[in-house]
């Protein structure tokens, strides 16, 4: 029976070494929700043994950006549809669980509609004619939100 002598532990580019009698390490610098590649291979006399790899997460965060390519089509007198492109997993900081549209008419009250972080669309219905309508909408993540981005429906 060999003795283990200690382990090398690589998280990405990163590589530190540890004796056999530490369980835990930290690793410092990691960027927040970005996906890191680890792995711990046990060493002795004889050499090196099993590598063991795993691909884990640091904690979620909120969005950088707000969604981008965000365009307002009228489609008729009383509805709209609002379209963006998917907030990346970079600039998400997480998985995106769902957008919010924040659109309100000049001096009424507001209107919100969540919807799901895998659809990048929706058909605003309901306007009131020859009303304009200040539209906001932001990327959320378990962590939070986004900024919105707002364009003017006339």
């Amino acid at each position: 029976l060999l003795t283990l002598e200690h382990y090398d532990i690589a998280v990405n580019e990163q590589t530190t070494t540890h004796d056999g009698l530490e369980q835990m390490t930290e690793f410092t610098g990691l960027e927040i929700y970005v996906p890191y590649n680890t792995c711990v291979t046990p060493v002795n006399v004889a050499g090196d043994g099993k590598t063991d790899c795993n691909t884990f997460f640091t904690k979620e965060g909120i969005p950088q950006k707000a969604p981008q390519g965000v365009d307002l089509v009228i489609v008729s007198p009383t509805s709209a549809t609002l379209s963006w492109m998917p907030v990346t997993l970079a600039q998400a900081r997480g998985f995106v669980v769902s957008y919010s549209v924040t659109y309100v008419p000049t001096s009424k009250r507001r209107n919100v509609v969540s919807i799901p972080g895998n659809q990048s669309s929706l058909l605003i219905t309901g306007l009131e004619m020859m009303m304009e309508y200040s539209v906001t909408l932001m990327a959320h993540t378990s962590a939070g939100h986004s900024d919105g981005t707002t364009l003017v429906l006339q």
